[in-house]
């Protein structure tokens, strides 16, 4: 996610409490501050509110660097219990993915749930708003002919009438 909104990726940590608690956050950063405490950015870009928390340097256990499968799974439940679908690492609200599915349904694009579960399961971590396509499930383009013979017809059309108008108006005997 970090590198979707533009700058590098940086490593998660998981950082455990002596009091059982466990942390995920990003602790680039190990300057101790006033009273022994050390500041921890939380990876969760799906919550609201407070990014950071404050924790004492004395009750840290251990701190390692997550794993990139088990951040995947991590931000992937996050913001599936947040209401969001991860789409090409872009996060997508449920019931508009469920929109575009259905559309895509309709319109033939896609089989059944079966694809959609696995294009899911394929996405990644990161999310935005577009479903990619099967190349190979595009109907074929239309011919010269089909696309543009009602606007060549049309344009026959109207040079055989100009040229009747202009006939009957300078061209006649009288």
């Amino acid at each position: 996610m970090q590198a979707a909104a533009g700058g590098q990726a940086r490593q998660p940590y998981v950082i455990q409490l002596n009091e059982g608690r466990e942390l995920v956050g990003f602790w680039e950063q190990r300057g101790t501050q006033s009273g022994g405490k050390v500041r921890v950015e939380l990876d969760k870009p799906w919550a609201q509110g407070p990014q950071w928390e404050m924790i004492a340097q004395s009750s840290v256990v251990s701190a390692t660097p997550e794993r990139q499968s088990a951040t995947i799974k991590r931000l992937q439940k996050g913001w599936n219990e947040a209401g969001f679908v991860l789409v090409n690492h872009l996060p997508v609200p449920k019931d508009k993915y469920e929109l575009a599915q259905r559309a895509r349904q309709m319109a033939g694009l896609d089989g059944g749930e079966g694809e959609q579960a696995e294009a899911v399961e394929t996405s990644g971590a990161d999310v935005a708003g577009a479903v990619a396509t099967d190349p190979a499930a595009t109907p074929p383009l239309p011919g010269f002919f089909e696309q543009w013979g009602a606007h060549i017809g049309l344009l026959l059309v109207a040079v055989l009438l100009t040229g009747l108008v202009v006939r009957m108006a300078f061209l006649s005997g009288d």
